[in-house]
């Protein structure tokens, strides 16, 4: 007596064998490079390398020879710019070009506004280049003044910028519920 699967069983032995197909495709048709890509020649070192002039506000100026697709911050983790560099204005993930060159600007005054709980509303001059929690030294906050906001944004200020000081949000404090118990209170005499 022939047993004979049933027609369920037979569809997952079918979909395991494909699978297993597609698998040892990819694994095997992938390794071979095609006959036309031996012709092509290999890209010399020489081509992987960028030329990038940096100058201004930074330790080391000149030339840099640095691997293709490098960033303006590897350049600049390279170049030490000094505390007197201007970085708000670069564009750290931007990639390299070759011949390129890099000026890093010295920080000048810049003038930002500021609202909401700060002592004197208006007008403040700060460096360009500084981040905004950085700014929070350089005014006077109520102390009704949240600043945990302001101390979290790294971003820097731009010329013209509002800074906005928040208050703090008064909280309401909910009654205690009572539901259901009632609680006698013991005096003594």
């Amino acid at each position: 007596m022939t047993k004979h699967l049933p027609l369920h069983e037979w569809t997952i032995i079918l979909l395991f064998c494909f699978i297993l197909l597609l698998i040892a495709g990819f694994a095997f048709g992938r390794s071979k490079p095609t006959p036309f890509q031996n012709h092509f020649p290999q890209q010399s070192e020489e081509m992987s390398i960028l030329n990038v002039t940096i100058h201004g506000e930074i330790a080391k100026p000149g030339l840099y020879r640095l691997p293709s697709r490098s960033s303006i911050k590897q350049l600049l983790e390279q170049a030490e710019p000094l505390a007197s560099a201007d970085l708000s204005q670069m564009q750290w993930r931007k990639h390299l070009r070759e011949g390129q060159t890099i000026h890093v600007p010295k920080r000048g005054p810049i003038t930002i506004y500021l609202e909401g709980a700060v002592e004197q509303s208006g007008a403040l001059q700060v460096l360009s280049g500084s981040r905004v929690n950085e700014v929070i030294n350089a005014f006077k906050p109520l102390p009704e003044a949240d600043l945990l906001g302001l101390k979290r944004r790294k971003g820097f200020v731009k010329e013209g910028m509002i800074i906005k000081v928040p208050f703090k949000k008064k909280r309401e404090k909910k009654p205690a519920k009572t539901e259901g118990t009632t609680k006698t209170l013991k005096t003594r005499t």
